[in-house]
């Protein structure tokens, strides 16, 4: 067995650097929050090459003589932490002393810092962890880091890097939520030489978010007022549950000024909007909460992305009040009633209703005031087969006209009689053989894709050019995935176009979708951007799969356009039967869920 040895401290610190420095991303969070708790009104970004050629942090903060410069570098060094009592009531943004070092152990560092503008600076360089130079430079009171070639010297580490534009969008990522975080603080950002920000001080946190999501937000963006529980208070903005997103990335949430991720706050967030917002959507929201240090712990990840807290129910409960009583002005009662009680959510705007469908295949009826039993198919009627194993077997039984034959004149086709809808979001048919349940988002989603894969084959599908282009602001995330796939969306109709800096220009949309209005088409394409990232797009090299994963993007967030209203019953459900597979979405849950009759007795003892 080998003999147990001290680690020498540059082999220390690189296994230091293995929690603290995953990517660049987390040592420009380190190096940001230096500059933050220093003091700084003013700090400027720099990177190239996605952060692993060149990351520089130059602030206006206090600044460190020679001696404490050269104190920062060395292992468990730190001006923020003196006892043991002070892990319990930290209230800077970072404390841990092994940052700098483990920084430099891994790339080329290079500090210069200045306390005193009447003396000289301190510029020290570093490689691999080592100190190879000290000198004294003119600088003005503040400090400059410096860190280039990351994991120049760990190559292991450096392979399992992602893409520059992955890497530029978790910096800017980083950038984002400071600056959002402290919008008292000037921030100029620039990525290959190119200003991205130069977001100027403001008290009005409004300015920063406008500055940062685009102005167009500042027309729905509503005040959480300062809401107060105990020692818990809970403020910011929000926007309404119509333009929630597909991912939770666009909830920002601070405590006491720290950039929170938490499951407590995401759920506390989604009881707020319940009612407004549907299933699987998150909503977009700005959030500030303060409370006493000692009712969280900041210290239980290494990055400080999860905390825990001491009462978090009453944390939850803060934040649920305060979102809802924003989005519901009227007094809320103090308890919900029970799940089974509580009503059904809102369903999206209604799309225009198909003016004419073909029904070739299924003819649907209205329920008559008169109750009456539908007319029997004749047993010659063949039965609709589908051409893979999607169907449940009930749903084979269902006596449905073969797709591709005309009916003939006089022929009794299967009927569904239209009885109600279930919660506002089912609509309830009955047939010769029972219930029939329809899900017309599932079924909008199939006659979407079959719409937009046929018109793709045959050459025929065709775009229209909005009257006003559409601006979007896109954060790095957002931009990244929708760059890697700008030639493929524009085949399918969706033309986008770089218009400088973070904004986007939408130009034209697939005709089929009819989104005609610009916040429908916004919500469109945001959906389709957020699809992007959530599914397996980005992993798929063969072409044809990523035109399947685009199709099925794009046929997903047009479904959320699709109401549940029972006007809309009749074309949708006799569109849907016109589709080759219409019993089930493109990615293979049911469209329709069948309910026979004597299935339906037995429950009942029948």
């Amino acid at each position: 067995m080998p003999r147990i040895s001290v680690l020498p401290d540059t082999l220390a610190s690189q296994v230091a650097a293995g929690e603290v420095v995953e990517r660049p991303a987390s040592v420009l969070k380190e190096l940001v929050e230096n500059s933050l708790d220093a003091g700084a009104t003013q700090i400027e970004v720099e990177i190239r090459k996605g952060g692993v050629a060149l990351l520089k942090v130059s602030d206006n903060g206090h600044g460190m003589d020679k001696e404490n410069a050269l104190m920062s570098l060395e292992r468990h060094a730190t001006s923020k932490l003196t006892s043991s009592e002070g892990l319990a009531a930290i209230m800077t943004h970072g404390f841990r002393g092994e940052a700098l070092p483990s920084i430099a152990s891994v790339a080329r560092f290079r500090l210069t810092t200045n306390d005193d503008p009447s003396t000289p600076a301190t510029d020290i360089n570093t490689e691999g962890g080592k100190v190879l130079q000290v000198s004294e430079v003119a600088r003005a009171k503040g400090t400059t880091m410096e860190v280039k070639d990351i994991f120049y010297n760990v190559p292991a580490r450096r392979k399992f890097l992602k893409s520059e534009a992955t890497e530029y969008a978790h910096l800017e990522h980083v950038v984002r939520l400071s600056a959002l975080g402290n919008s008292a603080v000037r921030y100029q950002f620039k990525n290959n030489g190119r200003l991205i920000w130069d977001l100027k001080p403001t008290k009005d946190r409004r300015t920063r978010i406008a500055d940062l999501a685009g102005h167009q937000v500042l027309k729905d963006l509503q005040e959480v007022e300062r809401y107060m529980m105990g020692e818990i208070a809970v403020e910011g903005y929000l926007l309404p549950g119509r333009l929630a997103r597909g991912t939770g990335k666009s909830q920002t949430v601070f405590i006491n000024g720290r950039p929170i991720d938490d499951p407590v706050i995401r759920g506390a967030i989604r009881d707020g909007y319940h009612g407004h917002i549907q299933q699987g959507q998150f909503p977009v929201v700005w959030l500030w909460i303060t409370m006493p240090p000692d009712m969280l712990d900041v210290n239980v990840h290494p990055a400080k992305r999860e905390v825990r807290f001491a009462r978090p129910t009453e944390i939850k409960h803060a934040i649920v009040e305060a979102v809802a009583s924003t989005l519901s002005p009227q007094p809320r009662k103090p308890h919900s009633p029970p799940a089974f009680l509580q009503t059904s959510e809102p369903v999206a705007p209604p799309v225009r209703p198909v003016e004419s469908v073909e029904q070739r295949t299924v003819e649907v009826t209205p329920r008559e005031e008169e109750s009456r039993s539908p007319e029997p198919v004749e047993p010659s009627a063949p039965a609709f087969q589908l051409a893979s194993e999607w169907a449940t077997p009930d749903q084979q039984e269902m006596a449905l006209p073969v797709a591709d034959e005309e009916p003939q004149e006089g022929e009794q086709s299967a009927p569904f009689s239209l009885i109600g809808s279930l919660q506002g979001k089912y609509w309830l048919m009955e047939d010769e053989n029972g219930l029939v349940v329809f899900d017309p988002r599932a079924a909008r989603k199939r006659i979407t894709y079959e719409g937009l894969k046929r018109a793709y084959t045959e050459n025929t599908l065709s775009a229209q050019a909005l009257l006003i282009p559409l601006l979007l602001e896109l954060d790095g995330h957002d931009q990244a995935a929708l760059k890697a796939h700008l030639p493929t969306l524009h085949e399918l109709g969706i033309e986008i176009t770089s218009f400088g800096g973070n904004t986007f220009q939408v130009q034209s949309l697939p005709t089929l979708l009819e989104l005609s209005e610009s916040g429908d088409a916004e919500n469109f394409v945001l959906g389709v951007i957020d699809q992007l990232e959530t599914t397996s797009l980005k992993s798929a090299k063969a072409r044809e799969k990523v035109l399947e994963q685009l199709l099925m993007a794009v046929a997903h967030q047009s479904a959320l356009t699709q109401s549940a209203d029972q006007q809309f019953a009749l074309p949708v459900v006799a569109e849907l039967m016109l589709c080759e597979l219409p019993y089930c979405t493109p990615e293979g849950k049911p469209t329709m869920i069948h309910y026979a009759t004597n299935e339906i007795a037995k429950k009942f003892g029948g």
